[in-house]
């Protein structure tokens, strides 16, 4: 939990951290007692300055960014799991889940009472699934549930901005917590 942009989250000292650096202390080449472990990464922080209003900007024709190649990309992963099976180069990452609380480009919202939406979400949604439903079934409900809130953003048209959680991952399995058990 911090500030941040695209690619990076800022330490108590205000100094920007790429995430791939972060991501690449855990991976299988430089954390090998790890590797095939699950490692979960939350990054509640912004990703750019841009207010999601949940249409398009303008009459031009919106950028589209296939997400899930560019963080496959980030994790060294092939292009789907039809591309076949992982060479010894792109298995540095694997059993890794990154969740983000916004897209990329955007600012993230929290409420100055109940802290962040993503986190609010993740929160409630594990204390509720974690006996029953995998961390990936999981992170969707958390996706569905960040995107029915709105803020109040003074200045803005409308006054209303969206956030739009996303995750990706390289998990080989269904991870399950099971708290309480």
């Amino acid at each position: 939990m911090s500030h941040g942009e695209e690619g990076v989250i800022f330490g108590t000292d205000g100094v920007p951290v790429q995430l791939d650096e972060i991501f690449s202390m855990f991976d299988n080449k430089n954390c090998l007692r790890l590797k095939g472990k699950p490692k979960l990464f939350f990054i509640q922080a912004c990703r750019g300055s841009k207010v999601d209003k949940d249409e398009p900007d303008g009459p031009e024709p919106a950028v589209k960014v296939n997400l899930k190649r560019e963080i496959r990309n980030l994790l060294h992963l092939p292009e789907d799991e039809s591309d076949g099976p992982l060479q010894d180069s792109q298995t540095t990452r694997t059993d890794m889940l990154c969740g983000y609380a916004t897209q990329p480009g955007y600012k993230s919202f929290r409420n100055r009472e109940n802290g962040s939406w993503f986190i609010q979400d993740i929160t409630k949604v594990f204390m509720e699934h974690a006996k029953d439903k995998s961390l990936r079934e999981m992170m969707q409900n958390v996706i569905e549930d960040v995107s029915k809130r709105t803020a109040f953003c003074p200045g803005t048209p409308d006054h209303g901005g969206k956030e739009k959680a996303e995750f990706d991952h390289s998990l080989l399995k269904p991870l399950y917590f099971f708290p309480g058990l």
